[in-house]
């Protein structure tokens, strides 16, 4: 996902790029005479303006640049056709982005929300601003205090993540020195387990020591669900050559009896 998203943003830099380099093409009459030639939607026909010979360098240099972009733009949405699913699930997941971020920029500085990520969003601490701008650095899909209606209850994990069509859960406990703290968070974490969201299955927990926070702990925590650090599309590839073997030797197996 991560090649394709890189290769949609080059995309729509590539477009804009050529939205201000100029329209048509180079026409020459000579070694050394030549004119600019586009379409002109008010006269509804080609028309070709002369290049002065000592701008001509210039103006080639500048429609050289733009075959160049040309080429790679055309090379990027060719590969497009190859993968049109990733394409569209690529899409979908920058809108939600898109979505998230005008949610978050709307979010207003306040009493409770008042530490700001790179992402441009509010959180309520500074150890959430530290885990919401490691996911927005590596990458990861995520919503902050996304809604969850379990039952007739809604709750608000810190993180949800959409990972590798995913979602995991991320709740950070900052308090857990404090008795009635950890037992409002113990209590949640129960019905979380009535309704399958399982620490170690589909919810990661993180904690503070006496209000401080280990990143590097996190982050292994991170790389030991394989969530970073690995290559997905070697795994995909692996797995389904392992799957072929099995029904070749299944195959085999049948036709020895």
């Amino acid at each position: 996902m991560m090649d394709i998203l890189k290769m949609i943003q080059r995309q729509n830099q590539l477009i804009q790029e050529l939205k201000a380099l100029p329209k048509g093409r180079l026409v020459y009459h000579g070694p050394r005479n030549a004119c600019w030639q586009c379409y002109c939607k008010e006269q509804k026909r080609q028309i070709q303006i002369y290049i002065r010979q000592r701008d001509l360098p210039a103006a080639e240099k500048v429609f050289r640049q733009k075959i160049l972009l040309e080429k790679e733009l055309k090379d990027i949405q060719a590969h497009f056709k190859t993968c049109p699913e990733e394409v569209q699930r690529t899409l979908a997941q920058m809108r939600r982005d898109e979505e998230e971020h005008m949610l978050a920029s709307r979010k207003y500085h306040g009493d409770q929300y008042r530490h700001h990520t790179l992402r441009g969003e509010y959180v309520a601490s500074k150890s959430e601003v530290l885990l919401a701008d490691y996911l927005y650095l590596l990458h990861i899909p995520y919503q902050y205090e996304q809604p969850l209606r379990l039952g007739r209850s809604t709750y608000y994990p810190d993180f949800t993540l959409y990972v590798h069509g995913a979602v995991i859960y991320l709740e950070h406990f900052g308090l857990m020195e404090d008795p009635s703290y950890q037992i409002n968070q113990n209590a949640k974490l129960a019905i979380y387990r009535n309704y399958g969201i399982i620490e170690g299955f589909n919810l990661i927990c993180t904690s503070e020591d006496h209000g401080a926070i280990d990143m590097q702990v996190i982050d292994r925590i991170f790389r030991q669900w394989g969530i970073i650090g690995k290559d997905w599309d070697a795994i995909a590839e692996r797995d389904q050559r392992r799957i072929r073997q099995r029904r070749e030797k299944a195959r085999e197996k049948s036709q020895d009896t």
